[in-house]
């Protein structure tokens, strides 16, 4: 099993690498407001007092991207609350309220990526209320527009 050293510098080169690839996807509406009335975006970029320096420039840079309505910025910030948000304690502690907004945010301008991430959620009742549901519907919609996990995941899910 990876230590959180290593599994804090694969989730940075993940996000570093999703950062180069941030473009416009346009927008398309996604979801209904029935899944969004639990969701409340959160205050500032995810805490990351324990290792300031480039992380925190580089989520300033998702943050003011994702406030500006990139959806891959908006899918990469979930990423960073989901697996890079730390704890008082200084250990890495996931923020699943706080990716689920943002995945969402994504999900509504149509990233795929987004949508399969918050099915996820949704469907392990993690930060949001599990919704067997809102599960499929995103799942879906991520299917429709030619997505692989979510194409495995629906049928797994049927």
């Amino acid at each position: 099993m990876p230590d959180e050293a290593s599994a804090f510098a694969g989730a940075k080169q993940l996000a570093a690498e999703a950062l180069a690839t941030i473009g416009d996807t346009g927008h398309i509406q996604g979801l209904g407001t029935t899944e969004t009335a639990t969701l409340t975006k959160p205050e500032g970029p995810p805490p990351s007092a324990a290792h300031p320096g480039g992380l925190d420039k580089l989520r300033e840079g998702l943050a003011a991207k994702a406030n500006a309505g990139d959806a891959r910025a908006q899918y990469t910030l979930g990423l960073f609350y989901q697996y890079l948000t730390i704890g008082s304690d200084g250990h890495l502690s996931p923020d699943y309220a706080g990716a689920a907004y943002w995945y969402r945010e994504a999900a509504n301008r149509g990233d795929p990526d987004a949508m399969y991430a918050l099915a996820q959620l949704y469907k392990s009742g993690k930060g949001v209320a599990k919704d067997e549901a809102i599960t499929l519907s995103l799942l879906e919609k991520a299917a429709n527009l030619n997505h692989l996990p979510s194409m495995a995941m629906l049928g797994e899910t049927y």
